[in-house]
């Protein structure tokens, strides 16, 4: 029951705080902290419930979610053996992905649709995720409760 408790909490959180900053992902950050917890049912639980949010609410059509939380996990399930994946290094290259490909689904998806879109406006949004992904990802970690904590040795 803690668990559901506070996932909905960061949920909540997270969604509250992505209005305050539009086109920033503040989710992508619990998506990472739940694979490192090595919980595949909750982090797949998560993750559908996260892209319904994300792709529901946005103007752009079904899909960029998906891709952004999809690669996500891909990343993470092949850089855990190259990188430690509590390592504030591998979150930050998980920040920097996350950006990246904020960019790159937000002006194809944009594109394919016929939306106008601003470069500099999207360049500005990926650096806003570059720094809020770790600080957030760091945030979370520090306030997930202990008892709810995995075996960091496991990974």
């Amino acid at each position: 029951m803690l668990r559901l408790v506070w996932w909905a909490c960061f949920t909540l959180m997270g969604v509250w705080l992505q209005r305050l900053a539009p086109g920033v992902d503040l989710l992508a950050p619990g998506l990472l902290l739940s694979f490192q917890e090595q919980r595949p049912p909750h982090t797949l639980v998560l993750a559908v419930v996260w892209v319904l949010l994300q792709d529901g609410a946005g103007t752009l059509s079904f899909g960029y979610g998906m891709l952004v939380y999809g690669l996500l996990a891909l990343f993470f399930t092949g850089g855990r053996w190259l990188f430690d994946a509590h390592s504030f290094l591998f979150v930050c290259l998980s920040g920097l992905l996350t950006a990246g490909l904020h960019l790159l689904a937000t002006g194809a998806l944009s594109h394919l649709e016929g939306l106008a879109y601003l470069w500099p406006r999207l360049l500005y949004e990926a650096g806003i995720q570059v720094v809020a992904f770790p600080l957030a990802w760091y945030v979370a970690h520090k306030l997930f409760p202990n008892k709810l904590k995995c075996d960091e040795r496991a990974v």
